[in-house]
């Protein structure tokens, strides 16, 4: 709990380095209070609106202790932000007509 505690303290702080023992072990708990909290909402047939709660409160202190992580290892912390890339290129429009891989499917 130690790391949970100490991620949270430095919520906002995106410099400096955390050991992989504490990112892992701030995941981990999250990850088992998130399922704990569905399985309440699951139980009580309650909407699912703490579990979103948290995971939205959370994701800030989870992103700055996956920063401090990618420090850790020599990286920037902008890699962080890949998955995100790839997030934006699935969800965004087609390209309209032709281009180098074919016809748009959408036919127009």
């Amino acid at each position: 709990m130690e790391w949970y505690v100490d991620a949270l303290n430095k919520f906002c702080d995106f410099s400096g380095r955390s050991r992989r023992t504490a990112f892992w072990m701030f995941t981990l708990i999250n990850t088992l209070i998130t399922l704990a909290i569905l399985l309440l909402e699951a139980f009580l047939s309650t909407p699912a609106r703490v579990s979103s709660i948290y995971t939205i409160v959370m994701f800030i202190p989870w992103i700055a202790v996956a920063i401090r992580r990618y420090h850790d290892t020599g990286h920037s912390g902008w890699w962080i932000f890949l998955p995100l890339a790839n997030l934006i290129l699935l969800v965004i429009n087609s390209q309209p007509g032709r281009n180098r891989y074919g016809e748009n499917p959408k036919g127009r």
